[in-house]
């Protein structure tokens, strides 16, 4: 009972600092407690009582609420210094001087967006920071059909004033180059502004959204319709459609066939149709793209793992560069997997074998571009696009799936659980030189 007393309690600054990390974080109070739990053996031989950690945390934030704009633009010049290709923008109420909306983007989301930035989705978001500003952020395909972020923002509100203020700073950021085809969901105040700002770029409607809003009704529709096969025929209609004359013709046949031109859903769908249905963007290189999924994803990623309604601004910004900073790692990866088989092929192939002598002169190629962070751009893509050729066959085996016994004395050795490769030959050195990867080590046996 003497944890109770004050004179009695001992908390040292170490233990504040773990639990100011565990709320920055979003570990929920009652798992921190689970885990002081944990280290001291059980409830009854902790120096505090759950109240101190409230009040404590209470107050911390209260500190951070007071500090938290100083603390992200510190964090933000930060960033600029880092890097002078880092990009922010603030909108600040001329009167009051209360923060409206703020808009960034890291110096690679930049650089994304000059190779992948033809195609983009952008959608809003809430329950991501602790001021409860929505979160937009603009997203598009790479050349691996994988998600990348161009920019985000966190506005004050959805009214046009607000897009526009956005798209403004969007469009000044990427240097005025616009999006040829830019998807959103049909938000009035949104297509104003893509109107104006973007009047260069074609706006797409996202697909889903048109259809959710009559979900039911079409579900009734086809169950009415279950002889004619109309969700077969219209789903057809609209997902493999030839060109405009001919589907809208298409599209008469059906209705009248199966005697719904008075239905509401038909009836919306139709006069939507030249904002969402692909006839009517034959032509536009839309990279496959119908809906806002892609924002939608990248939004959700933020959410589950990196924000919750609870996170500061300045928290919340550092968050993002985490989640771009989780998905180099990742490509970082992919990019020794290539850089592994590529000197693998080395090993296995024969001697004077014409494709060796391309990939000696493609790896150094492809190692540069890595080493110079350009694994984005056309050149790292097209480099691995010819190893890719190169070596269709190879395959990177576990230690523990290679037969010693086929092969005792020429084998490239690794400890158990490693890749390894089967066979050498000589004179890799200067290229084995030029392998800087933290992913594997590989070391050469010679006889």
């Amino acid at each position: 009972m003497v944890r109770y007393m004050h004179i009695h309690k001992q908390r040292d600054a170490a233990l504040d600092d773990l639990f100011a990390i565990m709320a920055r974080n979003g570990v929920a109070h009652q798992a921190a407690m689970n885990v002081m739990s944990e280290l001291y053996g059980g409830r009854q031989n902790w120096p505090f009582t759950e109240k101190d950690v409230k009040s404590m945390n209470a107050e911390q934030a209260r500190e951070e609420k007071d500090v938290d704009l100083e603390k992200l633009f510190q964090f933000f010049r930060e960033c600029k210094t880092s890097n002078e290709y880092f990009y922010f923008d603030v909108d600040f109420d001329p009167k009051t001087k209360v923060l409206r909306s703020i808009f960034w983007s890291h110096a690679s989301q930049r650089d994304e967006y000059k190779d992948f930035g033809d195609v983009i989705t952008f959608d809003t978001t809430h329950k991501t920071n602790r001021k409860n500003m929505p979160l937009g952020m603009f997203v598009g395909p790479n050349n691996n059909l994988k998600n990348v972020s161009f920019g985000q923002a966190l506005l004050r509100d959805e009214t046009t004033k607000s897009f526009k203020w956005l798209f403004e700073s969007f469009k000044s950021c990427m240097g005025g180059h616009q999006p040829y085809v830019i998807l959103t969901d049909e938000d009035a105040a949104m297509k104003e502004a893509i109107r104006t700002v973007f009047d260069k770029s074609q706006h797409r409607n996202c697909r889903w959204h048109i259809t959710r809003a009559w979900e039911y009704k079409l579900d009734k529709l086809y169950i009415q319709h279950k002889d004619k096969n109309l969700k077969e025929r219209l789903e057809s209609l609209i997902n493999y459609p030839v060109g405009p004359t001919q589907f809208e013709e298409e599209w008469n046949k059906l209705v009248h066939e199966c005697e719904i031109a008075d239905n509401p859903a038909i009836n919306a769908l139709w006069e939507k149709r030249k904002s969402w249905i692909a006839t009517y963007f034959k032509g536009m290189y839309c990279d496959r793209m119908t809906s806002t999924q892609r924002s939608e994803s990248q939004n959700r990623v933020l959410k589950d793992g990196y924000v919750n309604n609870t996170t500061t601004l300045q928290t919340f910004a550092k968050r993002v560069l985490d989640s771009l900073q989780h998905t180099d790692h990742m490509d970082a990866g992919l990019f020794c997997m290539h850089i592994i088989r590529a000197f693998t092929h080395l090993q296995v192939g024969p001697r004077g074998d014409t494709e060796q002598l391309r990939m000696l002169k493609l790896l150094p190629k492809l190692m540069r571009l890595g080493k110079a962070e350009s694994k984005t751009d056309r050149a790292y893509a097209e480099t691995v696009r010819h190893l890719d050729r190169i070596t269709p066959r190879i395959e990177l085996l576990q230690a523990t799936e290679v037969d010693s016994s086929m092969h005792p004395t020429n084998s490239i050795g690794v400890e158990s659980g490693e890749l390894q490769a089967v066979d050498t030959i000589q004179n890799v050195d200067a290229v084995a030189s030029t392998l800087d990867c933290s992913a594997a080590v590989v070391e050469t046996n010679e006889n």
